[in-house]
């Protein structure tokens, strides 16, 4: 009888020992701690998969991010920041495979580029990432990657005046998501994908000031770059001050920047070209954008020297109407990669181009194969030239159902 007793004291004393040792690692670092948890900055281990950088030590924001992100190892984790890990990153963040950076509540500066590895984001909530030198806000860290994504966050360089900045740049990345950005007054371009990019989606985005480039721009010269299979759509853009609102062009090796979609994006005010599908382009499509003009010598639309494209069902007007503005212009000039090509200009709406020298639709191609040129059913009205050729040797130019059954020379 005396053994039994002693054996079942045993059996209570061990399921003591294995219960209490359970409470001790159920704690994660950032939530409550109890008594005799590790104090913020003693690099506790995590247990869950929410590592919170503040808990981590490094003398700024940048190195308590990299530590928990170290932490975090190769499991799918979540590092989360906020004000109480410091506002200042000096120490350049990296993102390592399928971790997300959720960042939180506060306005960060910062002096590096965030680079992703394979499966990274970055997330904000009521969040902006500001940059204090001219380098790009957030780029992929290898020389090629997947599946990447940035998402509800306001990338500003407002305090910029010149150098190179992007707030996103992507070279070589297959699958990726920029979606619910803010572009705050960048200097170079607000989103550049580039070479060798493809499989992405540019959606939900405000781009509002850029000040030398592009608010969204997609491949790069001819003979350079070459994307492919990307959405740019119900995007809005503004006051940019050089170039474009949204810009697709380039080939390499043969192959041309190709399957883009430019759908329902609100676009004002870009003082060059608002969308521009460009030399080597090739099978774009460009519906349902509204887009404002303001300055002189401004397009609406630009497609140029490139081959199977549709731009249809697109409202275009100035703000205000002034010197040689043109609401669509189809164009090829000397010097370019290839001629148009099947192009397909298709019940627009464009109005109001009645300064000097200005016009609805225009077109012109400065060599002698441009071809199969359909310009059907459009409204253009109010316009100093609703229609306008500016050359005609075009093989095959189909103008037919258009508001004006003329056009001028």
């Amino acid at each position: 009888m005396v053994h039994v007793q002693v054996r079942l004291c045993a059996v209570i004393f061990l399921s003591l020992m294995f219960a209490g040792c359970g409470s001790l690692s159920s704690t994660q670092p950032g939530s409550n701690q109890p008594a005799g948890s590790p104090p913020p900055g003693s690099n506790p281990t995590p247990t869950g998969s929410s590592f919170v950088a503040a808990d981590f030590p490094g003398a700024d924001c940048g190195a308590k991010i990299r530590a928990a992100d170290t932490a975090a190892g190769n499991q799918s984790a979540t590092i989360e920041v906020t004000a109480a890990c410091g506002t200042a990153w000096t120490t350049q963040v990296v993102i390592g495979p399928s971790h997300t950076l959720l960042v939180e509540d506060a306005t960060y500066q910062m002096t590096k580029t965030v680079l992703l590895h394979d499966g990274a984001c970055v997330v904000g909530q009521n969040a902006t990432l500001a940059i204090t030198k001219p380098v790009d806000i957030i780029s992929n860290a290898d020389v090629a990657n997947s599946n990447l994504c940035v998402k509800t966050i306001t990338l500003s360089a407002a305090g910029l005046t010149g150098g190179i900045s992007r707030g996103v740049y992507f070279k070589n990345v297959n699958g990726f998501t920029i979606s619910g950005v803010n572009l705050e007054s960048m200097v170079t371009h607000g989103v550049f994908i580039d070479d060798g990019s493809n499989n992405g989606q540019i959606v939900n985005n405000n781009c509002n000031g850029v000040i030398q480039g592009s608010c969204f721009l997609a491949g790069n010269a001819p003979g350079f770059a070459t994307v492919s299979n990307m959405n740019i759509s119900n995007n809005t853009a503004s006051n940019i001050n050089a170039a474009n609102g949204v810009f697709v062009i380039g080939s390499k090796n043969g192959v041309p920047t190709n399957n883009i979609t430019i759908n329902n994006n609100v676009i004002k005010c870009a003082r060059d070209t608002s969308i521009e599908i460009g030399d080597g382009a090739q099978s774009v499509s460009a519906s349902g954008n509204q887009i404002t003009t303001c300055a002189a010598g401004s397009t609406g639309v630009i497609v140029r020297s490139a081959k199977h494209i549709t731009v249809e069902n697109n409202s275009v007007s100035p703000s205000p109407a002034a010197t040689n503005m043109i609401g669509i212009f189809i164009w090829n000039k000397q010097g370019d990669s290839e001629p148009f090509q099947d192009v397909t200009i298709d019940h627009n709406t464009v109005t109001g181009f009645n300064g000097l020298t200005s016009s609805g639709i225009s077109w012109s191609s400065f060599v002698a194969n441009s071809s199969n040129l359909s310009i059907t059913n459009n409204t253009a009205t109010g316009n100093t030239n609703n229609f306008f050729a500016r050359t005609n040797n075009i093989i095959n130019l189909v103008f037919t159902g258009n508001s004006d059954p003329t056009f001028g020379h």
